[in-house]
């Protein structure tokens, strides 16, 4: 036909909706009658085949219960203009290439997606999926890749801090074991900024799940790190929000000392960063965490001081509940709040024994 317009160049995918049945994405794309999908499961080979009439240019892609372990090997437009067929390469940088993810999972191809913001999946069930597959891959191998490591464990540490649901004895056994891979591959990472984004994240999700001791030692291999962190001033973030969270701890355990060595580190890093900072918008608000963080260290360092001198008084800045809260990175306010208050009341130490109750039976 003379007058018939060629295929829309952009097959566009608008949203995405989750009902009982499985997942349903709509699809745009101009010019064309229908499409026909195909689908395979954990191989490359077909298993089904779906054809999506549309109407206005619109339609619905729907996707099987067992999404995401299966994915869209192709889409093929129909047209009065001819025919055009969509695959991975189409979506490389795409916010939905989740839908061609390549099964067995691919560190290199899917690693960012699970922490790119450009490339995220967007449905949080399914990022959580494919994050821990990635991460039962992670495991199996021999060598595996140390910043992969990193990137999925933060992405789990965080779905898990605001999903208690998804937090399972097994789920955080596999987080503690990919920390412990990490620390297994570090020496050839050579990135701080990894090593001090998987800590930072296991640490909160120990601090939201009562496991003190994985927190505190996951804060306490922070520390070594400063003179990494000074020459690398996008893992100052990181590493001044861990430090103020572990002398917070600390001075909850009345550890008056570790208190002021955490607090001191944190203050001495976070004067880099305006040295460093990019003039931008994202620079700027991440700036000023940083200094708001050096605030309530600078509190914090002075309370540990007076406490662990008896010169001096603590700071009437420090609070200990605004400052932990400060350090979390997960979305969820009431989990935020819980968590804060868990932490108020298990790391204190145990009070001393009553001497009169010594010898009485608990009733």
């Amino acid at each position: 036909m003379a007058d018939a317009k060629p295929i829309s160049p952009e097959l566009k995918f608008l949203k995405l909706e989750v009902p009982a049945s499985g997942a349903v994405v709509e699809i745009a794309c101009r010019g064309v009658d229908r499409l026909v999908v195909q689908l395979s499961g954990e191989g490359d080979d077909p298993v089904a085949e779906q054809e999506i009439a549309l109407h206005e240019g619109r339609g619905r892609l729907s996707l099987p219960m067992t999404q995401p372990f299966c994915r869209v090997l192709s889409l093929t437009a129909f047209g009065p203009g001819g025919t055009r067929q969509y695959t991975a390469a189409d979506y490389l940088q795409a916010r939905w290439r989740w839908l061609f993810a390549p099964i067995p999972l691919q560190v290199d191809d899917i690693s960012h997606d699970v922490r790119n913001y450009g490339t995220r999946i967007p449905h949080r069930q399914m990022l959580y999926d494919y994050a821990m597959r990635l991460a039962h891959a992670l495991l199996t191998q021999p060598e595996p890749d140390g910043i992969a490591i990193a990137q999925v464990t933060a992405v789990l540490c965080y779905r898990l801090c605001d999903a208690p649901r998804l937090a399972t004895p097994e789920a955080l056994d596999r987080v503690w074991a990919l920390l412990d891979a990490f620390r297994a591959q570090e020496g050839i990472v050579n990135h701080v900024h990894w090593s001090l984004s998987i800590r930072y994240a296991c640490a909160q999700l120990g601090l939201r799940y009562g496991d003190q001791e994985r927190c505190l030692l996951a804060l306490s291999e922070m520390q070594p790190l400063l003179a990494a962190t000074r020459e690398k001033p996008a893992a100052i973030y990181n590493f001044v929000k861990g430090c103020l969270l572990l002398g917070a701890l600390r001075l909850l355990r009345e550890e008056w000392a570790a208190a002021r060595s955490a607090l001191d580190q944190a203050v001495e890093i976070a004067y880099f960063a305006p040295t460093h900072a990019t003039r931008s918008f994202g620079a700027a608000r991440e700036l000023s965490d940083v200094l708001m963080t050096c605030a309530h260290c600078i509190a914090g360092r002075e309370t540990a001081a007076a406490k662990l001198t008896g010169r001096g008084t603590p700071s009437r800045y420090w609070d200990p509940a605004i400052a932990i809260r400060s350090t979390l990175r997960f979305k969820n306010d009431v989990f935020l709040d819980q968590t804060v208050q868990r932490a108020l009341r298990e790391y204190p130490p145990p009070a001393p024994a009553d001497p009169d109750q010594e010898g009485k039976a608990i009733p």
